[in-house]
């Protein structure tokens, strides 16, 4: 599987090297005083993923598992949420 992996790394930097030589006014980066903080790079990907799919998709998954099996009403069923957290890991 390396040697996939190896060829679509060099796919994907040729790409975006290309790009980069077509549009370099777009990839530029914006004035550096405004810039966001390294902590803050580094952070974001992981804070923002689990903002929604934790936060968001899984209530909205909750949400519609409950209306659906559930429409009577009441507190969701414990089944519903774990299906409803396996389904957003997923």
């Amino acid at each position: 599987m390396w040697l996939p992996g190896i060829g679509s790394g060099v796919l994907g930097a040729a790409w975006m090297v290309s790009v980069a030589q077509l549009a370099p006014d777009g990839l530029a980066p914006g004035d550096p005083v405004q810039m966001l903080p390294l902590w803050a790079k580094l952070l974001y990907g992981g804070i923002t993923e689990e903002l929604l799919l934790r936060w968001g998709a899984l209530n909205l998954l909750l949400f519609a598992l409950w209306r659906g099996f559930q429409p009577e009403g009441g507190e969701p069923l414990q089944r519903l949420v774990w299906l409803a957290i396996v389904l957003s890991g997923l």
